[in-house]
């Protein structure tokens, strides 16, 4: 399923999110909060609900969840003090904040960038 926000488009079968064509790297973990989060919305989810799905069985610190976020913001290019996507919902835990229509995945590339060696004369893919 390919859905688009803003100038992104993100893949969840792929795991796989893009701006403007360009690939954008997110952590497993960071893919899984968005994608939470764009699931979920607009409901704000708490952060025991968001610790319970990203972290089941597993102690971690609200600043392991702290950390997510600002690496996931980042890679958006988004603010906490103007979110256009994840929104802080004080004392309580986040929201997706964007509007998400389906995509049809023309904005995806189809084909990565290909690295050729010339050696000799000889091309090594």
């Amino acid at each position: 399923m390919r859905l688009s926000f803003g100038d992104f488009v993100i893949d969840f079968d792929a795991r796989r999110l893009f701006s403007r064509g360009a690939e954008i790297r997110l952590t497993p973990k960071a893919f899984d909060l968005l994608r939470l989060l764009i699931e979920s919305r607009p409901k704000a989810l708490s952060k025991q609900e968001i610790f319970e799905r990203l972290w089941p069985s597993t102690f971690v610190t609200e600043n392991n969840l702290a950390t997510l976020v600002a690496d996931l913001r980042s890679a958006l290019g988004d603010q906490a003090s103007e979110a256009r996507f994840i929104r802080t919902v004080y004392a309580y835990g986040y929201a997706f904040a964007g509007d998400v229509v389906a995509s049809a995945g023309t904005n995806t590339p189809q084909h990565t960038d290909r690295w050729l060696l010339l050696f000799n004369g000889r091309e090594f893919p």
